[in-house]
């Protein structure tokens, strides 16, 4: 907040408070003939801002200034988990409506955001940033009367029109090729990162929260895996809120190992050449992740190490474990994506030649007799 003092020419002083919330933003302002009287003013609206209240002008704030500021009191009215969801939506909300003025907001503007965000991740993610979109312009509404009505109330999350984009793993072979072009255009140790996280199936924010201490020798080589940081966030425990053992085979192991050496129990075990944590977009533009990897994403090679296993035979309930699903219908999916026992069976019997017209020779000698 800041109190500007105006002289005209005539003689006349006047003083203007503003309000101002989070990076700057604008959220109300007001001028009064006297310091007395600005600075009164000025008192009122730390009292209201500290109880979560704004001044009737705060309509005019940008959605971006009145999101600081709701964020901010948040922190001490939710639980952990859902202050982490809602810090999480207030990053995904775009420019464009970041920058209306609250009390401008309409369903309008809400639909286009909620098909936005439809087009960039999955409906449950949707449904999750609707809700805690819900609740910001609620406060704007009971708590701060910024505004008459919530524009979010009668709005619904868009039914997905195209079908969801399945797994594209990657051939063994297509793996090994993808990491030594990483390897010519970033160096050998981004390369070590890509086959690692395609044979041991990582997700990314398991990768960039390992530790030296989760390297196991004992009683095979592994990785505990216990721990995840996404990218913006604090450390949480893995999505299932289990630890796992992702056994590493002997080529994997050696890249472990060389990741490992020089550095101390607690030091970061997935690091960059200068020490780095693994970034998505940095590591996507030094390794030419991009170019070489013909529109899949960094996720892709979780997915890619998934089929190996199961390609190698490895049973399904043990990929599971591995994989860390918490239900066997999701590793099932990897396993129709591949084909059963079944289908292979079945396309092995039609790969004999002449199968088809011995069949039918059998059924017309049945019929003859």
């Amino acid at each position: 907040m800041s109190i500007k003092r105006n002289e005209r020419k005539t003689g006349q002083v006047t003083y203007t408070a503003r309000v101002v919330v989070g990076r700057g933003g604008y959220a109300g302002e007001k001028t009064f003939p006297t310091l007395r009287e600005a600075k009164a003013w000025e008192a009122e609206q730390r009292r209201l801002l500290t109880f979560g209240g704004l001044d009737s002008g705060a309509g005019r704030a940008e959605v971006r200034v009145a999101l600081d500021l709701w964020l901010a009191l948040r922190r001490s009215l939710v639980a952990p988990k859902t202050l982490v969801s809602d810090a999480s939506f207030v990053q995904a909300v775009p420019g464009w409506f970041g920058r209306v003025q609250v009390r401008e907001v309409t369903p309008g503007h809400v639909a286009r955001l909620l098909r936005e965000w439809g087009e960039a991740v999955g409906r449950e993610s949707v449904v999750r940033r609707r809700a805690s979109l819900s609740a910001f312009f609620e406060w704007l509404v009971v708590e701060s009367r910024a505004i008459g009505a919530n524009p979010v109330k009668n709005i619904r999350v868009p039914r997905r029109v195209e079908p969801r984009k399945g797994p594209r793993p990657l051939m063994e072979r297509e793996l090994a090729q993808i990491a030594l072009q990483v390897a010519e255009r970033g160096g050998s140790r981004l390369a070590e990162i890509v086959l690692l996280l395609g044979w041991t199936g990582l997700r990314p924010s398991e990768a960039r929260e390992l530790r030296v201490r989760d390297v196991v020798e004992v009683p095979m080589p592994g990785l505990r895996v216990d721990r995840a940081r996404p990218e913006g966030h604090a450390v949480k425990v893995t999505k299932t809120g289990k630890g796992r053992l992702v056994p590493t085979p002997s080529h994997v192991a050696t890249i472990v190992r060389a990741m490992a050496e020089g550095k101390q129990p607690d030091d970061l075990l997935v690091t960059t050449d200068r020490g780095g944590s693994l970034h998505a977009n940095r590591f996507r533009a030094s390794s030419g992740w991009d170019e070489f990897s013909e529109g899949r994403r960094l996720y892709d090679l979780r997915h890619t190490a998934i089929c190996l296993w199961l390609a190698s035979g490895v049973p399904v309930s043990t990929v599971k474990e591995w994989a860390g699903h918490a239900d066997i219908s999701t590793t099932n999916i990897y396993v129709t994506f591949l084909g059963t026992d079944a289908d292979r069976v079945g396309v092995a019997r039609l790969e004999r030649p002449g199968v088809a017209s011995e069949q039918e020779t059998s059924e017309g000698q049945g019929r003859d007799h």
